[in-house]
């Protein structure tokens, strides 16, 4: 393949835009170990394969990824979730399962969701149900192997890129694979940018490797983070890029961030003074929370039995704000993290509230036997070029965020 001038520098942009979003961080991936010290639990491996078996068919990530978090707690019996795959076959003919595809909800095209059975079958069969025995290859050459055992219980191509690259990203594999995952993002911004010729895989992959060498894994992430805000044309990625590798954006924004964090911190604990004093704010302990690009606090529950209802008493909220030096946004937010096991955490009823607040989530687990949840989302975006110093009482936010959580924990089961 042939490249034009244009489709160079396209190219030499994307490439600095891969290293650039590489400091900001690597890629996390729901169920997997970040470190990669060690293997997920098997609980967490259960989680990402079956987001990774739900995210495609035209289904946005977010929702696939929580549509496999809300079956796996919501409808699986918590003594069900570490053998889930067996708990699918076990419980469920080919017709039941298809019968059920609208009250799971983890796809909405029925050949999607009928061959999600179809791997489980297969994953039971060959590896006991386990999915971390798909990638715990000794020897050499363990991408292609692992690619072999994936194709072997029935998981597409482009799926088995994505799980690659997650075991990849999550340092569970030394070796970067080859491809990126031709999702939706993928394929329709390398047309959009003139680097392929049409949006099919097939030439979108070999644009891919034409234009930025043999491994082409690390560009996945720039398509993926420029499809989610909307960068979806060459002068806005030329803009984009402008901004944040010639200009030096990022370094005005650190800079404001860094002025402006008292203000914040003097909001904060305007809030904590409030919850501490608060009748709704009982049994509960307030601690001020300090990151480089965080402030906030955590509430921590005490003493009205609420932390009783998880297993180990593991449960809390951190509600605070948070800089984002890619978008140059601080965001206000709410979270709540707790024990997967627990009275409160097996709820169906207790579980369909939580879902309705519409919280994006999130899984963790040290390696071993425990493993907890966190659910998060926005209260409120803004420029870091405003000044907070001049809002009207705007602890508010940050007290309502609060008493939200506090509300959710001690709803009645």
């Amino acid at each position: 393949m042939s490249m034009t001038k244009k489709q160079r520098r396209t190219a030499r942009m994307i490439k600095k835009l891969a290293g650039l979003f590489r400091r900001d961080g690597a890629e996390t991936w729901p169920g997997l170990t970040r470190s990669g010290k060690h293997q997920p639990a098997v609980l967490g491996s259960n989680l990402f394969f079956l987001g990774a078996l739900v995210d495609g068919g035209g289904q946005n990530a977010d929702v696939a990824w929580r549509a496999a978090q809300r079956f796996l707690f919501r409808w699986v019996p918590s003594r069900h979730r570490r053998r889930v795959w067996h708990w699918l076959v076990q419980n469920h003919t080919a017709g039941q399962w298809s019968a059920c595809r609208r009250r799971y909800r983890l796809h909405r095209r029925k050949w999607w969701h009928k061959q999600l059975y179809d791997v489980a079958q297969e994953l039971v069969l060959s590896h006991g149900g386990d999915p971390r025995r798909l990638w715990v290859v000794p020897g050499r050459d363990r991408a292609e192997r692992i690619r072999q055992r994936l194709r072997d219980v029935g998981v597409g191509p482009a799926r088995t890129r994505m799980i690659l690259g997650a075991l990849y990203d999550t340092r569970l594999l030394r070796e970067a694979p080859p491809d990126f995952k031709d999702d939706i993002y993928v394929r329709g911004l390398m047309y959009a940018f003139g680097l392929s010729p049409t949006t099919r895989s097939d030439d979108v992959l070999d644009a891919g490797h034409a234009l930025f060498g043999r491994i082409i894994w690390p560009m996945d992430v720039v398509f993926w983070r420029l499809g989610r805000n909307d960068i979806d044309t060459r002068p806005k990625l030329v803009k984009y890029y402008n901004a944040r590798i010639r200009d030096g954006r990022d370094n005005r924004y650190r800079a404001l961030w860094d002025k402006r964090k008292r203000a914040y911190g003097d909001i904060v604990n305007a809030a904590m003074s409030f919850l501490r004093n608060a009748p709704s704010g009982r049994g509960w302990v307030v601690k001020r929370d300090d990151y480089a690009m965080a402030i906030g606090f955590t509430l921590t529950n005490i003493s009205d039995g609420v932390a009783h209802e998880f297993a180990g008493g593991s449960v809390g909220t951190w509600v605070g704000y948070g800089f984002d030096v890619t978008t140059g946004t601080v965001t206000a937010w709410e979270s709540v993290w707790f024990s997967t096991a627990g009275r409160r955490a097996e709820s169906k009823k207790w579980r369909d509230a939580l879902w309705r607040q519409k919280y994006f989530c999130d899984f963790h687990d040290d390696g071993q036997d425990r493993c907890w949840e966190e659910y998060y989302r926005s209260v409120r975006k803004r420029s870091i070029a405003e000044s907070p110093v001049n809002w009207r009482r705007p602890e508010r936010q940050l007290v309502r965020a609060s008493l939200n959580v506090i509300k959710l924990m001690r709803r009645p089961l």
